[in-house]
């Protein structure tokens, strides 16, 4: 993996779990989340077609999926966001929501994506 100042990119990887989470939620003002992943493909990345990538967010005990396919949702500038929503679930009000970019049931070798940013929106 290549650290750079506007996101990372990951040379090669054969499983993908990015994985992170926010603290301190206000949870007595809001109980919507969009969680926003922005990524693209580099010049000459490979594996990815054959290998759907999936956003998760999680709120106490709701936990939202969402598959997307690389290769044909990448737009003309060669980049792609897609959100997820997410609800506060029913729990000890945890004030924590995680959210994660996954890759793990492929097992072949994928190259030449980056991750520009991911962004949390109050709803």
């Amino acid at each position: 993996m290549n650290e750079l100042k506007d996101g990372a990119e990951f040379i090669q990887v054969n499983w993908l779990e990015v994985t992170g989470c926010i603290d301190n939620i206000n949870i007595a003002k809001k109980t919507s989340y969009d969680v926003e992943f922005t990524v693209s493909l580099m010049t000459g990345a490979f594996g990815w077609s054959d290998s759907p990538v999936y956003l998760m967010a999680k709120w106490e005990d709701n936990t939202q999926w969402r598959k997307v396919n690389l290769t044909s949702e990448i737009n003309v500038k060669k980049m792609i966001s897609k959100t997820i929503m997410i609800t506060k679930g029913k729990g000890n009000n945890v004030d924590k929501i995680y959210f994660g970019l996954h890759e793990v049931w492929n097992k072949k070798w994928k190259g030449g994506l980056k991750i520009h940013f991911i962004n949390l929106t109050e709803i």
